[in-house]
């Protein structure tokens, strides 16, 4: 005789597809912090996008070519509002008028951006030190 397996229970199946899949645990999503505030910064050769670059690139330079984490994350934002008071600029040029409202974003969002570099350190890393063979060298070409 033969033995049949018992089928399971259409009790414990979900209802839909759509179901099972929400039970799934999600992965994180990998971001670089520096561009999440401006994605479209990397896809459009826009003014906008090309300052924000210009910015980031400078100030990773500035701290020193391979920032920290904070780091980024002060650089993204303080290039985000680079951006964001350079369309305020060309605004306030083009019509010749700034509001109350106008002003005082302007300002803090000037203010921000002091703050950021004041966080990053306004003087530059140290030169990276010699490795104490090439000082010996050059001391040892000067003395001839």
């Amino acid at each position: 005789m033969s033995a049949q397996c018992p089928q399971p229970s259409n009790d414990l199946a979900p209802k839909n597809r759509f179901a099972a899949m929400a039970r799934l645990p999600r992965k994180p999503r990998r971001t670089d912090a520096s561009r999440l505030p401006l994605l479209w910064a990397d896809k459009a050769n826009t003014r906008e996008g090309e300052l924000f670059r210009r910015v980031v690139r400078q100030l990773q330079h500035h701290v020193g070519g391979t920032p920290s984490h904070a780091q980024e994350l002060l650089i993204g934002r303080i290039a985000w509002l680079s951006v964001h008071l350079a369309r305020m600029d060309q605004r306030i040029l083009e019509s010749g008028e700034m509001s109350e409202h106008t002003g005082k974003q302007y300002l803090a969002w000037s203010n921000s951006i002091t703050r950021g570099l004041v966080a990053l350190g306004l003087q530059p890393p140290p030169p990276p030190e010699r490795p104490w063979r090439e000082v010996l060298a050059d001391i040892h070409a000067r003395g001839r």
